[in-house]
This record gives C-alpha cells, sequence and structure tokens, in this order.
C-alpha cells in the first residue's frame, strides 16, 4: 500500500480510482465531477471571493464556513501529515483528556455551555480554556454542532451516493465494500480528506477505550454519523434520515473500525497511474517536439503544404545568391 497523502501526483491516481469504481458498476461521470478528480473546486466545493473577504475581516472562524476557509495546523498521525483546522485539534486535545468517561458523543452537554464556548471561538482564540463549569460533554456536542454547521459536509454529497450505492450492492462481499469506501474517499479534496482521516482516528482511539467509555464503533456511528454524512435535502433532514439512518451508521462504524487503512492506495493502482504518468509526459514531449517543428517550418516558409526542411531551405538560399 502507498500513502496517497504523500504523493505528489494524484491526478492520475484518482482517475483509475474512478476508472475501476465504474468497473464495480459504480457509475461516476468524470466529466460532470472532473474537478473531483483533479481536486479542484466544484459545485459542492466553491470559493467564494466575497465569503472569503468577509472571513479575512471577521478573523478566523469555525462555525458555518467552508473547511478549506479554517485556520489550520499541521499534525502526524501514525506516521501520516496531516494538515487540519486548529479547532479540530484543540476539541479532540480536550475529548482525549477524558476518554475514558462514558458516554462519549452519546450524552450532551448543556446547550447554553455550549453556545458559550461557540461565541468564544467565534470571538476569540481558536483554542480557548475550558471553565470549570464546562464538561468533556459540552466539548463532544461542539464537536457534533461543527460538523453539523459545515458549510459543505465533511463527506461531500457526490461522494456520499456513492458510499450508499457500495453499501446496497448485495453481490459485493463485506471486504471488498471497505475496500471501496476507502478508495471513494481518496477522491474528496485534500482539506475534507485529511479532516475525515483526522476525526476517523480519533474515534476509533476513543473505541479503544470501550471498557470504560462504553463507546464502540457501533454507537459512535450513530451518534457522529449523521454529521459526518449530512443529507443533501433542504427542508427533508428528518425524512432523510429515518430512510438512510442504518445505511450511513453502517458505513460510518465501518470507516472507523478501519480507520488506520484510510489513506493509503493499493500498489496495483499506484503503478497503474505511473505507467499513465510517464506515457502522458512521453506524449508531451513528442506535442512538444511536433510543436517546435511546426514552428520552426512556418519561419523558413511552407511550399504546397509542407513543411521545408530547415537545411534543405538554407542550401536553396545560399545558391540562389551564387547564380547572381
Amino acid at each position: 500500500m502507498r500513502n496517497f497523502i504523500a504523493l505528489e501526483e494524484k491526478v492520475s491516481v484518482r482517475e483509475f480510482i474512478a476508472n475501476d469504481l465504474n468497473n464495480a458498476g459504480l457509475r461516476i461521470d468524470t466529466n460532470k465531477y472532473r474537478n473531483i478528480i483533479i481536486n479542484q473546486p466544484s459545485p459542492h466545493i466553491t470559493n467564494n471571493p466575497k465569503q472569503q473577504q468577509q472571513q479575512q475581516q471577521q478573523g478566523p472562524r469555525v462555525f458555518n464556513v467552508p473547511l478549506h476557509q479554517m485556520d489550520t495546523i499541521s499534525v502526524k498521525v501514525e506516521n501520516v501529515d496531516l494538515t487540519v483546522p486548529i479547532f479540530l485539534r484543540w476539541c479532540f486535545d480536550c475529548i482525549r483528556r477524558s476518554i475514558k468517561h462514558e458516554g462519549l458523543f452519546r450524552k450532551s452537554g448543556g446547550s447554553q455551555r455550549v453556545k458559550e464556548l461557540m461565541a468564544r471561538i467565534e470571538d476569540g482564540p481558536l483554542t480557548p480554556s475550558l471553565s470549570p463549569s464546562n464538561t468533556v460533554f459540552d466539548v463532544c456536542s461542539l464537536f457534533k454542532e461543527f460538523l453539523r454547521r459545515l458549510t459543505y459536509p465533511l463527506i461531500t454529497y457526490p461522494l456520499q451516493d456513492l458510499l450508499l450505492d457500495c453499501f446496497s450492492m448485495r453481490s459485493l462481499s463485506s471486504d471488498k465494500k471497505v475496500e471501496i469506501y476507502l478508495n471513494i474517499l481518496l477522491l474528496l479534496p485534500d482539506k475534507h480528506l485529511h479532516a475525515l482521516i483526522y476525526i476517523l482516528r480519533f474515534l476509533h482511539e476513543i473505541t479503544l477505550n470501550e471498557r470504560d467509555n462504553k463507546m464502540n464503533a457501533k454507537n459512535l456511528a450513530i451518534c457522529v454519523g449523521p454529521g459526518i454524512m449530512r443529507t443533501a435535502v433542504e427542508g427533508k433532514a428528518s425524512v432523510m434520515t429515518e430512510q438512510c439512518a442504518t445505511s450511513v451508521s453502517d458505513i460510518v462504524e465501518v470507516l472507523i473500525i478501519n480507520a488506520a487503512k484510510l489513506g493509503y492506495v493499493a500498489d496495483s493502482v499506484y503503478e497503474r497511474s505511473q505507467m499513465l504518468l510517464e506515457m502522458r509526459q512521453k506524449e508531451a514531449v513528442v506535442n512538444a517536439d511536433e510543436s517546435f517543428a511546426i514552428e520552426n517550418g512556418i519561419d523558413n516558409g511552407i511550399s504546397n503544404g509542407k513543411i521545408n526542411d530547415p537545411a534543405n531551405a538554407k542550401k536553396r538560399r545560399s545558391g540562389s545568391v551564387k547564380g547572381k
């Protein structure tokens, strides 16, 4: 397996992943969602200049803004270098200090205390000190509110559709579904992929203390899953949640269990992508040579629709001078 996060060139890898998804029966329109593959702004991840200007004027913000506009920090998680929102690092550090408390993410924090924490983060530092009245459940609720208020969901809408389609395919084994889930998520925008890896690995860390906190992957998926995979239907959140709750929680449970595998790509996919990359580089060289030849031909004249050989053109010019 290759560390996908560390790859400098990801486009060709994503193209092969999209191709493999198509072969598995998961149709992704590579033209319509080309920007997903090349990791560029797309209909579900937009760069709004006015929004960016507003954010710069207001300072760092966490809630109700896109991930790619948040202040970030570099973290290393099990040999994977990630860039994640500063808020997430602070949030998980706070929870980690009380990781054995029973009911993490299941028990709700005080609504008023959570609102006060949100206001302090919006108006002040991104890593505020907790007051004596704050509990770990306040921070857990704050994290869930963060997911709910993301301008674009952590797992973007087109990729949610692919995950749900894969989940419903009875012809696939459980292991094959896991492999496909992990590949689908490699198509996420980089900021979303980094944050998702960071979140899933932390949730898995919580499950390692299940004996004390009573939170296994299934319980966490039920509590946090709706925030990670958020409905795209405005005004029908409750209906969509009822219809998709089981599917979403099952998918997120699998992702938590396999958190350590997310961010890696199979050697076979990587090697095929490198072959494609080398072929394109060779084509680029050939095209450059052809362009040079055409430009050179234009400079030296074209007769009867054919490009004159520069050496022959030189001989003809020198011969005509001697004739005079």
